[in-house]
């Protein structure tokens, strides 16, 4: 398979059952041209789900693309520690900023940036904001 095959990936946090859930697949299908309706397809289900039913069961989150120290897949909603230039250490939360995969930097006491994944020296998954939210709490 292609590494363009394999471009989006996705997991999903099950709201209901607490757990996280690894997105199979995926359709898209499009109508006069545009994108109508998104289904996925879950690990543990045998059901495709419309994308607007998934936000009331599940919270979708993609891959960033990007490997951590330990070589595991990091995503949305990752739970990161993280050595930047300068030697800045931090534990922050991976999001999409609307351009790239990004980590809120305290650079000094009043002062968080994002900064782009791709910028940083060190990146390890210590947990994710669903299954490990006290990590945050123990953080600031």
């Amino acid at each position: 398979m292609s590494d363009k095959a394999n471009r989006f990936r996705f997991r999903a946090w099950n709201k209901t059952h607490k757990f996280m859930d690894v997105v199979d697949g995926y359709d898209l299908f499009v109508a006069d041209g545009e994108l109508c309706e998104v289904c996925e397809q879950f690990a543990n289900y045998a059901s495709f789900m419309d994308r607007s039913s998934v936000g009331d069961s599940h919270i979708l989150m993609q891959s960033t693309g990007i490997l951590d120290a330990n070589g595991v897949e990091c995503f949305e909603g990752d739970i990161i520690e993280c050595v930047w230039g300068s030697n800045i250490e931090s534990i922050s939360v991976v999001k999409w900023d609307g351009a790239m995969f990004c980590a809120d930097i305290d650079y000094c006491k009043d002062l968080t940036c994002p900064e782009p994944l791709c910028n940083a020296h060190i990146l390890s998954i210590i947990g994710n904001i669903h299954e490990n939210p006290e990590l945050l709490e123990a953080a600031q």
